[in-house]
């Protein structure tokens, strides 16, 4: 009896590993999460391109809310390249993060969160933009830091832009817009809270096989077990 026992619960085990597993998170952080408020270097975030003028370091840093800025999600902050809410030139500040789908399945890849910028954000994945953007409260551009913006990101809901999720490395690029107001220049920065998942990459057929034939061979000792 102990010997049935042990089978079944071997079987059990087989059935359990050729089973495709779901919803693996993927390990991916929001804007200076984890960190200190004022200042901080944020690890998983920088600057690409060194912002509009071409000289700004990569670094990127978490920041005090300016006035009129949306709150933070909880466990995030707001993040700029000066760590305070001075002034900065015009123009396009490219915030990247990357993340790593190895052993995942990138067609199944889903990131789901909220963003908001000062003054607009567009999210690029894989230098592909997403069509997804901050929302204008009461349509008036330029607004994108007075609300948080929902986005999910889906392959197969078509909101990957030409490129999709890859194997391996993925850039998530927020492409920030900073404009004048009056002529003179304005804070910057970006707050963005983000989680996702995928499935894990289907093992070789070969495997598949190779374990399936395990469970049926154990499968008729059980059943002639239980038959005598």
């Amino acid at each position: 009896m102990k010997s049935l026992k042990y089978n079944l619960f071997v079987l059990a085990v087989l059935a359990l590993a050729i089973t495709p597993s779901f919803a693996n998170s993927i390990t991916i952080f929001g804007t200076g999460q984890g960190l200190g408020s004022g200042g901080v270097l944020d690890p998983n975030y920088q600057l690409i391109g060194g912002g509009p003028l071409g000289t700004l370091p990569p670094q990127l840093f978490t920041t005090p809310p300016f006035f009129g800025w949306i709150p933070a999600s909880p466990g995030t902050q707001w993040i700029n390249p000066f760590g305070n809410t001075m002034n900065a030139p015009a123009g396009v500040y490219d915030y990247q993060t990357t993340f790593n789908l190895t052993g995942l399945n990138p067609l199944t890849a889903v990131l789901t969160g909220d963003f908001a910028a000062d003054n607009d954000a567009m999210i690029f994945l894989n230098g592909s933009f997403t069509t997804l953007k901050t929302m204008d409260r009461d349509g008036i551009p330029g607004n994108g830091f007075e609300q948080l913006t929902p986005f999910t990101i889906s392959c197969p809901l078509g909101t990957c832009g030409t490129v999709g999720f890859l194997p391996g490395i993925n850039h998530l690029d927020f492409m920030v817009t900073n404009l004048l107001e009056g002529g003179n220049e304005t804070p910057t920065g970006l707050e963005v809270e983000i989680s996702g998942t995928a499935s894990a990459t289907t093992p070789e057929p070969s495997s598949l096989l190779l374990m399936g034939t395990g469970v049926l061979g154990l499968a008729g000792v059980v059943r002639r077990k239980l038959v005598g």
